[in-house]
């Protein structure tokens, strides 16, 4: 679509060239970067610009020397910290464990007393009340014979034997006691 218009433009936005248009304030387009005339040019070789002096090597090896050291004190002090807490909970647990056998053998020892109150001579860590023979409450002492049971029989019945045993203990127990 080609026209060919008065003015002699051939585009079909031709009539459009001569209309003026409003720039938005927002819109700017930059200004060309022009190098400066004294610029140094690379040369064709660079091998020359990598000599490296070594000089910050021993700046460097310093620095991570104080470093390296400063770390392993901190961390000796912390070891420290938590050997020193560890120590404490173990003293801790320690005397825990201390002080409850203490109370257990109170509480043991409480008990025991109360069954001795209830049985004289019993003692529960022994097991069951085993009578023993008395060499002088097997005397025929009048005080003690009225407490005791008649004699055992043979070795043939020894629930008898272990019976006349307990009236002897108690027997000799209560004459201890007078």
């Amino acid at each position: 679509m080609h026209s060919s218009s008065p003015s002699g433009s051939t585009s079909q936005y031709g009539e459009a060239v001569h209309v003026p248009l409003i720039k938005s304030p927002s819109l700017r387009v930059p200004k060309l970067v022009q190098v400066p005339p004294d610029i140094h040019p690379l040369p064709d070789s660079v091998t020359a610009y990598f000599v490296y002096p070594y000089t910050l090597e021993e700046h460097i090896i310093t620095l991570e020397n104080k470093r390296r050291s400063t770390l392993a004190t901190n961390d000796a002090q912390r070891l420290a910290v938590l050997q020193r807490h560890e120590h404490k909970k173990e003293q801790q647990r320690l005397e825990l464990e201390r002080i409850k056998r203490l109370q257990q053998e109170e509480q043991e020892r409480i008990r025991k007393e109360q069954l001795r109150k209830v049985a004289p001579g019993f003692d529960p860590s022994v097991g069951a009340l085993v009578p023993k023979k008395v060499g002088a409450a097997a005397s025929t002492d009048a005080s003690t014979s009225s407490l005791m049971l008649p004699p055992p029989p043979p070795p043939a019945a020894p629930q008898r034997d272990v019976m006349a045993d307990l009236v002897d203990q108690l027997a000799a127990l209560d004459a201890a006691h007078s």
